[in-house]
């Protein structure tokens, strides 16, 4: 009997009721957490030849669990960061609760918005090209009407944690979405024309 497609690449069968079954195993894989299934969903929703293809390969395991690993360890540092600049401590805890619970759940929900920029709502080419680019805004009169985190770090050229603490601190216009934290453009030109002073 001539051999199939599959033995040629090294598959078995098993005999099962005069029947020849492929005897087929699947990589055991780590459990994927919060990280590794976001970026799962956003590559089967906006990315669908590239997941198939690393899927097909075998390469999308791999991918997700370098996404898990790398992202919480970025969420880490940056809690850490955002907790050193904002004050949270173990005295602030002992001395106003509510203070610490809000300060830290501030810390946590900017620090993940900066980790699913970074590793989930991206791709690697759009990193490079990032870095590689021009500035985004020649002057204030290209800046959007309403500015993110984001936009608000290429338009004072800060890094994206500190226009984070800018955004949090009780002297700057932020105004606030749903959990998002914007600036209008012109709260934005008159809080720097107020810094001239």
């Amino acid at each position: 009997m001539k051999n199939t497609t599959f033995e040629s690449i090294g598959g078995t069968y098993k005999m099962t009721n005069d029947c020849l079954i492929p005897e087929l195993s699947i990589a055991e894989t780590a459990p994927l957490g919060k990280w590794g299934l976001l970026r799962k969903h956003y590559l089967m929703d906006n990315h669908k030849a590239l997941y198939s293809s690393w899927m097909l390969t075998g390469e999308l395991d791999k991918h997700l669990a370098q996404v898990e690993q790398e992202a919480q360890k970025r969420f880490d540092q940056i809690v850490v960061q955002l907790s050193v600049q904002r004050g949270i401590t173990e005295k602030l805890k002992a001395e106003d609760q509510l203070r610490w619970v809000q300060e830290t759940n501030a810390a946590r929900v900017s620090a993940e918005e900066m980790v699913l920029d970074e590793f989930i709502y991206t791709l690697d080419e759009k990193k490079k090209n990032r870095k590689e680019s021009k500035p985004r805004f020649n002057s204030f009169d290209d800046l959007p009407t309403v500015l993110n985190a984001g936009d608000l770090a290429g338009a004072l050229n800060i890094s994206r944690a500190t226009s984070y603490c800018l955004l949090r601190s009780a002297d700057f216009p932020t105004l606030q979405i749903g959990r998002r934290l914007l600036v209008t453009r012109d709260s934005l030109l008159e809080w720097i024309k107020k810094q001239e002073k």
